[in-house]
């Protein structure tokens, strides 16, 4: 049959991955060890077991896990996942770090400055008068006010509740008090912060004060580089050691690579279409298409309603023009092929929102194992409770919170709002979609007896359910083989840079490059599954020239040549002579300019126009808080030098960012004082709080915390 052997073809690697799988759980950390060793991983601090040392402090890997593997179940139940994506996981131990970091040495400046939270501090944040906000988010009655019984009442019963739940619990109370240990910190900076009455003057001058010049202005970019030396090595040193300061660099590194893209031959495509005609020429003919579809590799059967304009373009207007049991031959689309049958049609609402109590058993699907109640009693309690709220459902909130074994009643009362059609367990959702609003419904899943009050349903539409193949065009194990020998001989014969640039021209394959990447970053730019090139290139033993092994990304082979790599810290000047190269080289064309300039004898600012052939440029309302001068950019020591000026004053020669200038001033305007500068000290203390509400304090003890950080060693 087509579809066995599908199956057996897409097996071979699903065995293989097994296998490794069970090795590397049997074998345990030797196995890691030895691929280390193996692969030249073995050196650095990475081998100490730790993760990092924040401040002194010792972060362990061992630490460090457990820390993740609790993010991540977190994480898992907060977003109502049974599992997470790579990329996910890779975030949360991201996050885990810096959640490290910032409690290391914040909790240095809450020691440094006393702050704690006392026992009947924390008792009263969590059930007293005033409360943590979200204690009073959470905790509130039918009438949605905070009630300080329900939070007693919550933590009586916090050992018969769910251990996921008392897990959620623990986090929560944990939140709630570094919360407080930093808004006490932060509420110290704010009320630490005044700015003076002086300094409120001074801004309103700055923006006030107003200054009318004539200028001439004289662009660097209008002389040839021709026209002045070459600066010295002197003078790069000299103008290096004066700006250096502006360029304190990260650790990045620099790659150039090739990719082989993987891609299925001829044959390949000959075999795929024809393997995809016989499993539909099969589907036709089976009893159960929906069944059928669970038995391709790769393809589940979903039984969601979908609208008319949700399905492919290709299939859309024949699934609801159709009769049950249409088919849709194969079709091609991008890199698969699709076939799809017409399952059900209905008219139905795509949302319900409702509200319910749950009554579990022993024995039920994700129950509390601490409920010892037989299936037979929890019917008996269901019944009783349905009867109770099927006279007056006003009482199902109240009932919940007393009664429910789901784990949300919690945060919710009962009332889980609005869901799509299909997103609820099969019963649950049949119950709702197919009622009415007012309905007081009684039915049973694998989590128990439901008893469920509609609150809501949207307009009911034509829908239909539909049983979709997709039939992936892959390349096969040998068209891989055949790309693997030539990326392999490729990196083999090309082992140098040198070697690596000419093979690149020889062969007309097009090079890559990937430029300032951070140890940390996840991927490359527009590439997935890259993590592992990033930890190659960051590696101790790493040197520039350096070609790497083949990365195997998934449909694409990498060769990577690492060709540049900067440390953190001021860039030194062998790195940043190319980048101030033409800085440098303006301070040779300001020189040019002086002089000539000096020749003319004069420094009328018409006369030297007339010399340069430009025009004499004109700026009435130039404010010293004014960052650009019309044409030349950002020139703050000019704009600076203006406003030392006088009246009728002509500046002399001005050497600027963008070009040398000869200023004269014709007014000078200044503003009238202020009875007072209250609106302009308010405004600053604005600023400041907005400073703090984006954590720019804890941003800059970050940077002055003295962190290794190894995480690179393992992930």
């Amino acid at each position: 049959m087509a579809v066995i052997g599908y199956i057996r073809r897409h097996s071979a690697i699903a065995v293989i991955l097994v296998g490794i799988s069970l090795v590397a759980f049997l074998v345990g950390p030797n196995l890691i060890d030895w691929a280390k060793n193996a692969l030249g991983y073995s050196s650095g601090p990475g081998s100490k077991r730790e993760v990092g040392i924040i401040n002194g402090q010792s972060f362990s890997l061992a630490e460090f896990e457990g820390l993740t593997m609790k993010n991540v179940e977190l994480t898992k139940l907060n977003q109502q996942k049974p599992e997470l994506t790579a990329n996910e996981i890779f975030d949360i131990k991201n996050q885990t770090w810096t959640q490290r970091v910032n409690e290391v040495i914040l909790q240095e400046e809450y020691d440094k400055l006393g702050i704690t939270i006392s026992t009947n501090e924390m008792i009263d944040l969590l059930r007293g008068n005033d409360p943590h906000r979200l204690i009073r988010q959470y905790f509130v009655n039918e009438n949605g006010m905070y009630d300080p019984k329900l939070v007693v009442q919550y933590m009586q019963n916090i050992d018969q509740i769910p251990p996921q739940d008392r897990a959620q619990w623990e986090n929560f109370k944990e939140f709630i008090h570094s919360d407080r240990l930093n808004g006490k910190y932060r509420a110290l900076m704010a009320k630490g912060y005044y700015f003076p009455s002086a300094l409120a003057e001074m801004e309103y001058k700055n923006s006030s004060d107003i200054m009318g010049f004539r200028y001439v202005g004289l662009h660097y970019g209008d002389i040839a580089d021709s026209l002045v030396p070459e600066s010295t090595d002197r003078q790069y040193k000299e103008f290096y050691e004066k700006i250096k300061h502006q360029y304190v660099e990260v650790n990045t590194r620099d790659i150039e690579y090739v990719v082989f893209n993987i891609l299925p031959s001829e044959k390949d495509l000959m075999e795929i279409e024809e393997e995809t005609l016989n499993i539909f020429d099969e589907w036709v003919k089976s009893n159960d298409p929906a069944e059928y579809v669970n038995n391709i590799p790769g393809n589940r059967y979903d039984s969601s309603w979908v609208a008319k304009g949700e399905l492919p373009i290709m299939i859309d207007s024949i699934m609801f023009a159709g009769d049950l049991g249409t088919f849709i031959e194969p079709y091609r689309e991008g890199s698969s092929w699709y076939m799809a049958c017409l399952m059900e049609k209905d008219v139905r609402p795509d949302s319900a929102s409702a509200e319910h109590v749950l009554i579990a058993y022993q024995g039920a699907f994700r129950g509390d194992p601490e409920i010892t109640r037989t299936r037979e009693e929890a019917e008996q309690l269901a019944d009783s409770i349905y009867n109770v709220l099927r006279r007056d459902a006003s009482k199902l909130t109240e009932v919940a919170i007393a009664m429910s074994n789901d784990g949300s009643v919690v945060n919710n009362s009962g009332n889980i709002g609005w869901f799509l059609d299909g997103q609820m367990v099969h019963n649950f959702n049949d119950a709702t979609i197919n009622g009415k609003v007012g309905d007081v419904v009684l039915v049973e899943t694998v989590f128990g007896f439901h008893i469920i009050h509609i609150t809501g349903l949207t307009d009911a539409e034509e829908r239909v359910r539909i049983a979709q193949i997709e039939m992936p065009i892959e390349y096969s194990s040998e068209t891989y083989d055949i790309y693997y020998a030539q990326a392999r001989r490729f990196a083999g014969e090309n082992d140098t840079r040198e070697k690596f640039d000419q093979a690149v021209i020889d062969e007309g394959l097009e090079k890559r490059e990937a430029r300032y990447i951070r140890d940390m970053q996840r991927d490359l730019p527009g590439l997935e599954n890259t993590r592992q090139i990033i930890r190659w290139v960051f590696w101790d033993e790493r040197e520039e020239g350096d070609v790497s092994p083949l990365f195997d990304i998934g449909g694409k082979i990498l060769v990577v040549v690492y060709t540049k790599g900067s440390e953190a810290g001021i860039a030194p000047f062998e790195t940043l002579k190319d980048r101030i190269a033409t800085r440098v080289q303006n301070e040779r064309k300001a020189e040019y300019y002086a002089e000539k300039i000096n020749e003319l004898g004069t420094d009328d600012i018409y006369v030297i126009a007339q010399a340069f052939n430009v025009k004499v440029d004109t700026n009435e309302n130039m404010t010293f808080a004014t960052r650009n001068l019309p044409g030349y950019g950002t020139e703050h020591d000019v704009i600076g030098s203006i406003f030392a000026m006088s009246e009728g004053q002509n500046s002399g020669i001005l050497n600027g960012a963008g070009g040398v200038f000869v200023i004269e001033v014709d007014k000078v305007f200044r503003a009238p004082a202020m009875d007072n500068y209250a609106a302009i000290m308010r405004q600053k203390k604005m600023n400041f709080d907005s400073f703090l509400n984006n954590n720019m304090p804890y941003k800059a003890i970050e940077n002055n915390a003295d962190l290794k950080d190894y995480r690179r060693y393992f992930y």
